[in-house]
């Protein structure tokens, strides 16, 4: 039964990476595509898990730690540590995760819907629980991640993706 309001994850192929000890997944239409870690621009005054921008190819987009956003413990970037791009509001955002997995096709029966586990505001993108036959995958819609006042209230970036 779909919940009222809730995005649920559809069948299809999913770009699947790391986070701690977790795997997740974002629709892979969702990912244009995928870098090493570049550097980043500091800007004053963003909210903590939003790094801050990086130059791709001579465009600004700014940069965001989903293990700040997803409120997992920080460690130090590796060489694995990689950049994500993706499309959130019609804007180009990179976001920042342990490493990146593989390329995973859910067909309907493989996803379940993400448990009821109090609404907070981190957990309003998880739109579905991909099951494997070895671990689950906790699959995440990029344009939940982040609400449009959100993207648009980061220091005008909402200007410069």
């Amino acid at each position: 039964m779909e919940r009222p309001g809730k995005r649920i994850a559809e069948e299809g192929r999913y770009l699947s990476f790391q986070l701690a000890t977790e795997t997740y997944a974002v629709p892979i239409k969702a990912v244009s595509e995928i870098i090493g870690l570049a550097e980043i621009t500091h800007v004053p005054n963003m909210a903590d898990y939003m790094k801050g921008i990086i130059n791709l190819r001579g465009r600004v987009l700014p940069v965001m730690d989903l293990r700040k956003k997803f409120s997992l413990p920080h460690v130090d970037y590796t060489r694995e540590t990689c950049i994500i791009i993706v499309e959130i509001w019609s804007k180009k955002v990179g976001l920042i995760v342990d490493t990146v997995r593989e390329v995973i096709d859910f067909r309907a029966k493989q996803i379940e819907l993400p448990p009821d586990i109090g609404g907070h505001p981190h957990t309003q993108c998880l739109i579905g629980i991909g099951k494997l036959t070895d671990r689950v995958v906790i699959l995440v819609e990029p344009s939940l991640i982040l609400r449009p006042e959100e993207l648009a209230g980061h220091a005008g970036l909402s200007s410069v993706a």
